[in-house]
C-alpha cells in the first residue's frame, strides 16, 4: 500500500489501481510588520501557517475503480469535514490531521448513458491542528 487519506487507500494490486501524482506539500510562516517612524519596519515572527498538500488523482474504470462511488467517498469526506490522518510510505504526513479544502473534477469520459468511466480530480488539502 501506498498510503491512505482517512479511509481511502492508495494502492496497486491485481484488482485495482487507485494514486496520485503531481503531489505538492507546502508550508509557510507568518510575520507581523511594525512600523517604526522615520526607521525601517522591524518583522515579527508569529507563528507557522498550517501546511497544505495538492494532488491529483485518476479514477478509471479500467483500473477496477467504480468512479460514482470513488467520488461520492471524497465528496463525503469533505462535507463530514472531519479531520482524517494522511499517511505515505507509513508515515504520518504533518503534525496531526487533515481536512479536504477543495475537490475540483474533471469528467474526461462519460459513456452513451451518461455515466463518468475515467474522471481526474485534484484535491487539496489542508493541515488541521486541534487545540
Amino acid at each position: 500500500m501506498i498510503g491512505t487519506l482517512g479511509g481511502i487507500a492508495f494502492e496497486v494490486s491485481e484488482e485495482r489501481i487507485r494514486t496520485f501524482n503531481n503531489y505538492k506539500f507546502s508550508a509557510g510562516a507568518s510575520y507581523s510588520e511594525h512600523n517604526i517612524h522615520n526607521k525601517k519596519s522591524l518583522i515579527e515572527f508569529t507563528g507557522l501557517k498550517a501546511s497544505n498538500v495538492t494532488l491529483d488523482i485518476v479514477l478509471d474504470e479500467s483500473l477496477g475503480l467504480d468512479v460514482g462511488d470513488e467520488l461520492k467517498e471524497l465528496f463525503n469526506l469533505m462535507e463530514d469535514h472531519k479531520p482524517v490522518k494522511f499517511i505515505l510510505d507509513g508515515k504520518i504526513q504533518g503534525w496531526e490531521k487533515w481536512i479536504i479544502e477543495s475537490l475540483d473534477v474533471s469528467h474526461d469520459i462519460i459513456n452513451n448513458k451518461g455515466h463518468t468511466i475515467k474522471a481526474s480530480v485534484n484535491i487539496k488539502l489542508r493541515e488541521y491542528i486541534s487545540q
